[in-house]
């Protein structure tokens, strides 16, 4: 074997350095992979518009998905369809204060990762996000229930079940008692509805009567008697 030449041996300590450098370089680590997104999830499934406009109005997006980064037991989700807000009698978010419909829409999250088949083994009542309403899951025949109490509907359309997050398409919205029932306030005096008699216009009246004093009347009564007494006086000097 022939000795390395000295251009061979100069080309070697020029790229020594290199070679160095580049084994003690730790490779970049991958960035961590983004976690799923509950608004981009319901967004793209187009029938969620109602849902996703009351929880930006309630400012309830971010809290959400902050939770959902933060939870380590992960989240639940149960999502009305735009039917199902429909399907409420008329006028029913509307007779809600904004921190009952806060509260209306946070009943509809568990601070708990569910799937369906663990949905039958929970402890009820089950505690939301909201301060004082619970649900309660009802297992049976390969089906699972979601009970207010008020409303008790099936839990069948998987929108989206991956740990930490799942969210259940379902067909109603869930009514706590406390807020069932609730009863419009009444009409206020407007057309279509019954009126305040009217006041008649103003314009000269009769006077009203005076109520006679006592004195006044023996006045009439004395003077009548002297125009008696003078009429037959007369009548005599005829």
């Amino acid at each position: 074997m022939s000795p390395p030449t000295p251009l061979l041996c100069t080309l070697v300590l020029l790229a020594l350095p290199f070679l160095l450098e580049a084994q003690g370089t730790p490779a970049a680590s991958p960035a961590p992979a983004a976690g799923p997104d509950p608004v981009a999830i319901l967004q793209g499934a187009r029938q969620y518009s109602t849902l996703l406009q009351l929880l930006t109005t309630r400012n309830l997006v971010e809290e959400i998905g902050n939770l959902l980064k933060n939870n380590r037991d992960g989240l639940t989700i149960f999502a009305p369809t735009d039917n199902a807000f429909n399907n409420l009698p008329p006028g029913t978010l509307n007779l809600l204060s904004p921190d009952q419909q806060t509260q209306l829409l946070l009943l509809h999250v568990v601070g708990k990762y569910y799937s369906k088949d663990t949905l039958s083994t929970a402890s009820n009542p089950v505690r939301t996000l909201a301060t004082n309403y619970t649900l309660n899951f009802i297992g049976g025949n390969n089906q699972v229930n979601v009970s207010t109490g008020v409303v008790n509907i099936p839990v069948n359309n998987e929108l989206y079940v991956k740990s930490p997050l799942a969210i259940f398409s379902i067909d109603s919205v869930l009514i706590p008692p406390a807020l069932a029932g609730g009863k419009a306030p009444a009409p206020s005096p407007s057309a279509g509805g019954p009126t305040a008699p009217s006041t008649p216009a103003e314009g000269p009246t009769a006077p009203t009567p005076q109520p006679v004093s006592g004195s006044y009347r023996r006045r009439r009564v004395d003077w009548g008697v002297l125009l008696g007494a003078g009429v037959a006086f007369l009548g005599l000097l005829r």
